[in-house]
């Protein structure tokens, strides 16, 4: 079965109850968007080298979303404000989906923002692609994530022990999912 193709999703907006989140272009990347990756409160949580992040590379990274099974979403403000972005890579052949999440605008730390669009990003997943279940993951150190995760209901699937390294010690990544019939009974579908 050829899965390259299916799921062409061209743009996409999606919306909560006080954001909306929409597919990016590589036309988007600002200085704004740079300056969070590159701020190192931000960024020691992330996947990236901040150091070397610049206008180009983050264009190259927004484009390397082909919008079929990789979206990288902006998360605005309903007054149109971007704050952050979720990042999601679907692998339909194996029926499961990767989240992400970079909440970029400190106003906006612990206001639950990943709370609300990552449900309508799970809503979105399950409905348009056939999966399963979608994954995600965090160092042992982002405890505001292991927050957002416990209470969203996900479920710790896998340790991994000395993953990374961060400021000159090894550090733990946590693997979260969480099943479609879990979120079906969440949200009462």
């Amino acid at each position: 079965m050829a899965i390259k193709g299916m799921f062409r999703q061209g743009p996409v907006q999606l919306s909560t109850q006080r954001f909306y989140l929409k597919t990016l272009g590589r036309h988007e990347a600002s200085d704004r968007y740079l300056s969070w990756v590159k701020d190192p409160e931000i960024s020691r949580t992330l996947d990236v080298d901040s150091e070397s992040q610049s206008l180009e590379t983050l264009k190259e990274y927004i484009a390397s979303h082909d919008g079929e099974t990789k979206f990288l979403f902006g998360i605005f403000e309903k007054k149109g404000n971007q704050i952050g972005t979720h990042s999601v890579a679907v692998w339909p052949e194996e029926r499961r989906a990767y989240i992400g999440v970079m909440i970029g605008d400190k106003d906006f730390w612990g206001k639950r923002v990943p709370l609300e669009t990552r449900s309508r990003l799970l809503n979105w997943v399950f409905h348009e692609f056939p999966c399963d279940k979608v994954q995600a993951c965090c160092d042992v150190i982002n405890t505001p994530a292991i927050f957002n995760f416990q209470k969203q209901g996900w479920d710790l699937f896998k340790v991994e022990p000395a993953a990374r390294m961060l400021e000159g010690r090894k550090i733990d990544r946590l693997h979260y999912q969480i099943l479609k019939s879990q979120w079906k009974i969440k949200m009462n579908v």
